[in-house]
């Protein structure tokens, strides 16, 4: 819904956590085929079929998938393990089993941007608390951010989720809608573009 409600023909958009490409066909529909659409998946069974789907109606631009883990350990491969569905799938803890992936930062992601502003729709079951701790910079570039929010999986549950909120709006995002565990930012930006003041 958030998607579909504030996503517009050119706007850049980096996507973390793609899965089956399901969001990300809807974002390819509403920001057109010359906008520029990053995907960053971290399983690479998943992240061919995301971009099949993320594809599928655009000839002329197609969305760069990016096999890799969101990681600030400073690691260059992280260990990731499959959850029991395509959408638990997270970084392994120490002697958990998985597969190696290279990882990746969102700042590394934002560097490939054409403009200045972005929008960033994210849904990376709990890395969330080390990307808004790590990611001020990049984050204070967002025009938009739709976040899916797992406070149950974080050490501190309802805290970290509070600690990662803190983080957005310290980067200058205000939220404007919540739904359930999706949460959108917006910039003063967005806000005063799309008349929400």
């Amino acid at each position: 819904e958030m998607v579909q409600k504030y996503l517009s023909l050119g706007m850049n958009v980096i996507e973390l956590g793609g899965c089956y490409g399901v969001i990300s066909a809807l974002i390819r529909k509403q920001i057109g085929p010359d906008a520029t659409h990053i995907i960053v998946e971290a399983n690479p069974s998943l992240a061919k079929i995301c971009g099949f789907n993320a594809n599928l109606d655009n000839t002329n631009n197609i969305a760069d998938i990016v096999v890799a883990a969101l990681d600030y350990s400073g690691a260059s491969k992280v260990t990731f393990m499959p959850g029991k569905s395509v959408h638990g799938g997270r970084i392994a803890n120490d002697g958990e089993p998985g597969f190696d992936v290279p990882t990746t930062t969102l700042a590394e992601q934002v560097l490939k941007l054409p403009k200045e502003e972005y929008t960033l729709v994210c849904d990376v079951e709990g890395a969330e608390l080390d990307l808004f701790q790590n990611e001020q910079k990049a984050l204070s570039r967002a025009y938009l951010l739709i976040l899916e929010t797992h406070p149950k999986i974080y050490p501190r549950n309802q805290l970290d989720f509070e600690k990662i909120k803190k983080n957005i709006e310290n980067a200058g995002l205000v939220e404007i809608e919540k739904s359930g565990a999706v949460v959108c930012f917006a910039s003063k930006t967005a806000i005063k573009n799309l008349n929400l003041t």
